[in-house]
């Protein structure tokens, strides 16, 4: 089921099946609300290496704070498996389907730095 009412959506997979190589780092990562200084400290953490190490985020990357985009950027940089949150959810929402109930939902759930 395609939660997201655009057809640009349902164009995407909503089911990825990967093969992890057992020599790999798995971690898995959530909530971090546009905080990117919190997620390097995570990676630092941890010593996160993208060559050896695999990342999985489980959403609500964006909104609340200031780094929307360089987080996702970040992402994109390092190869993060992403699902989407409740927040992606309402951006894809509100924009791809030109839902302005959930502009007004996304907007008033933490919108901040996009």
């Amino acid at each position: 089921m395609n939660l997201v009412k655009s057809p640009l959506a349902s164009q995407n997979p909503i089911q990825v099946k990967m093969q992890i190589n057992e020599s790999k780092r798995v971690f898995v990562i959530g909530d971090l609300d546009a905080d990117l200084t919190k997620f390097e400290q995570a990676l630092c953490s941890v010593n996160f290496n993208p060559s050896k190490d695999i990342l999985f985020s489980l959403g609500d990357v964006i909104d609340r704070g200031e780094h929307s985009i360089a987080l996702l950027s970040r992402f994109k940089e390092l190869g993060v498996h992403m699902c989407l949150g409740n927040h992606e959810h309402m951006l894809l929402e509100s924009l791809l389907a030109k839902d302005k109930s959930y502009y007004r939902l996304w907007v008033e759930n933490g919108v901040v730095g996009i």
